[in-house]
């Protein structure tokens, strides 16, 4: 069957634009979790559920400037991972969660959650950079896939790390297992990359046969 080739180039032309636009957006994540990990560092950290103030009524927001003026970022530990919230804080009452002294131990887990997502960030950049220049079916491209695959299975072990973590920090340790976002789907990714790379090796040794 012949193979019409007339719009060859606009197709590599949607693919290289797609893939710059997906790079692009890679890169920004990029930046996005080095703030994180900067955030964990630098930013007030506790270990509990944020304690929200009582909302005010409508008739006195625009008359009050308190509930404005202490907003803040804060890292909030409580879950499987950072998170980075932004509300009226108050831990006075109930502490932040850390025991004394292991505050610096927090951050660090904190941050090493946060560096593994940059870790991705990097391989979807890696990924996408190499399908824009045209190597889509390569064998590197196909074992850049099965790296994304097999990250995306990381951050469901590194959630298991926090979690677990919590035991030399935390003043009430409370893990939940579970499979997690990206488990499921990291391990499809990762054995069809794992398919086509073995595909690539049997045409290999097919060829030098023949």
């Amino acid at each position: 069957m012949a193979i019409d080739s007339t719009h060859l180039p606009e197709r590599q032309e949607r693919i290289r634009k797609t893939s710059w636009f997906l790079k692009i957006l890679s890169l920004a994540g990029c930046g996005v979790m080095a703030g994180c990990v900067a955030l964990t560092l630098l930013a007030p950290i506790i270990a509990i559920g944020p304690k929200y103030k009582p909302a005010l009524p409508r008739s006195e927001v625009r008359a009050s400037t308190e509930t404005v003026a202490k907003r803040r970022m804060l890292v909030e530990l409580a879950g499987n991972g950072p998170r980075f919230v932004l509300f009226n804080w108050d831990v006075a009452a109930g502490g932040t969660g850390i025991r004394e002294g292991r505050e610096w131990l927090a951050r660090v887990a904190a941050a090493l959650f946060c560096g593994y997502g940059l870790l991705g960030a990097l391989f979807f950049f890696g990924l996408f950079r190499g399908y824009e220049r045209g190597s889509v079916f390569d064998i590197q491209s196909v074992r850049r896939l099965r790296r994304v695959g097999a990250w995306m299975i990381g951050t469901w072990v590194m959630g298991m790390a926090f979690q677990l973590s919590k035991g030399l920090w935390a003043a009430d340790v409370n893990i939940s297992f579970d499979l997690g976002a990206g488990l499921l789907p990291g391990v499809f990714v990762f054995l069809v990359a794992w398919i086509m790379e073995e595909a690539h090796q049997i045409a290999e040794e097919q060829a030098l046969t023949v």
